[in-house]
């Protein structure tokens, strides 16, 4: 590191409230008003109602015409559509034999870089990407690949994930999340 905070081409100091890491040459968001509210949008990338990309791209840009702040992408691979494993953890009588169809999603990261060139203003974000699905070092090196065709734009939102049916179809451990 540099004494002017570089490393690796990178500027690592915040550029405040979005505490993005500014990329050298690219034209810098303006800082967001402590008191402006934030609104953003998760777009519908699940695959039960038909929605291919042409649509999820057009809702991008209407999003961005009418003054959102962010759009965000579910990072799952396949869920019951109706959710009946989340109602049964919730306590809701739903029986086992029902008859549960499972949705499909666009690949969260995928949306994510082709949302970075095509919605140039937006932020983006995983909503919220699964680290139990990735190896951590492909997602970082994605997740580093996708701030920078987007310009500093990434949020990435990691979590644990929560559905043991999705981990186990995929050959993931679920009893090891982190």
């Amino acid at each position: 590191m540099n004494s002017g905070g570089m490393t690796a081409g990178i500027d690592r100091r915040l550029t405040g409230p979005s505490h993005t890491l500014a990329v050298p040459g690219a034209e810098p968001r303006p800082p967001v008003p402590a008191d402006k509210l934030r609104l953003g949008l998760i777009l519908p990338t699940w695959t039960t109602t038909d929605v291919r990309w042409s649509e999820v791209l057009e809702i991008a840009g209407t999003a961005a015409e009418v003054g959102f702040d962010a759009l965000y992408v579910s990072d799952h691979l396949l869920l019951p559509s109706n959710n009946a494993e989340l109602k049964r953890r919730a306590g809701v009588d739903f029986p086992d034999d029902a008859d549960v169809e499972l949705e499909g999603y666009l690949e969260c990261f995928t949306v994510l870089a082709a949302l970075a060139v095509a919605i140039p203003r937006l932020a983006l974000g995983s909503f919220v990407a699964s680290t139990g699905y990735r190896n951590p070092g492909l997602m970082a090196k994605m997740a580093v690949t996708i701030d920078d065709i987007s310009d500093g734009r990434l949020v990435l939102g990691l979590g644990a994930g929560d559905s043991e049916g999705e981990h186990l179809t995929f050959g993931f451990p679920h009893e090891q999340r982190v």
